[in-house]
C-alpha cells in the first residue's frame, strides 16, 4: 500500500465552531441575573478559556499542535510537531466522516494516547479525498 504524507492549514469550520460557542456562552453569561461586575468577571473568564484553544487547536501555533502526519513504509505513522516527529500507532476509536476526522493515536514511545482533529478544509479538497480513501483501505 502506498504511504501518505499530510500537511495541516487553518480550518474554518473549527474557528466558526469556536466562535458559535464563545458567543453563546457570553448571551447566556449576558442573560443571568446577577452583578454586571460577575458578567464581566465571567466573560474574561470565557475568553481566557477560548484563547489557548484557538491558539492550540485552530491556528496551530503551540508546540504540541499536530502539524501533519505520515505513514512510513513499515506502516507507523508520525505525527509532526513544530520540533519534532512523534511515532504512533491509529487506534480502531478514530472517527472518519466526510466534514471531519478524529484520529485516535497510541505513541509507540510513550504509553499515551492523543487525538488529532482533521477538518474538511485544513487540507485541499484531494488531499482529504486522499486521506477518507486511504484510512477506509487500512
Amino acid at each position: 500500500m502506498q504511504s501518505i504524507g499530510i500537511k495541516f492549514g487553518i480550518s474554518k469550520q473549527f474557528l466558526a465552531l469556536i466562535a458559535v460557542v464563545g458567543i453563546g456562552t457570553i448571551g447566556i453569561v449576558c442573560a443571568l441575573p446577577i452583578s454586571i461586575w460577575i458578567k464581566i468577571a465571567l466573560i474574561c473568564s470565557v475568553f481566557c478559556y477560548l484563547a489557548p484553544i484557538v491558539w492550540r487547536y485552530v491556528l496551530l501555533r503551540h508546540r504540541d499542535s499536530c502539524l501533519g502526519l505520515s505513514q512510513d513504509d513499515q506502516g507507523v505513522w508520525q505525527l509532526h510537531y513544530a520540533g519534532h516527529v512523534q511515532p504512533a500507532q491509529l487506534l480502531g476509536e478514530s472517527t472518519v466522516t466526510r466534514f471531519v476526522c478524529v484520529l485516535r493515536f497510541a505513541f509507540l514511545i510513550e504509553k499515551t494516547k492523543r487525538s488529532c482533529l482533521v477538518f474538511n478544509d485544513s487540507l485541499t479538497r484531494d488531499e482529504y479525498r486522499k486521506l477518507l480513501v486511504y484510512l477506509h483501505s487500512s
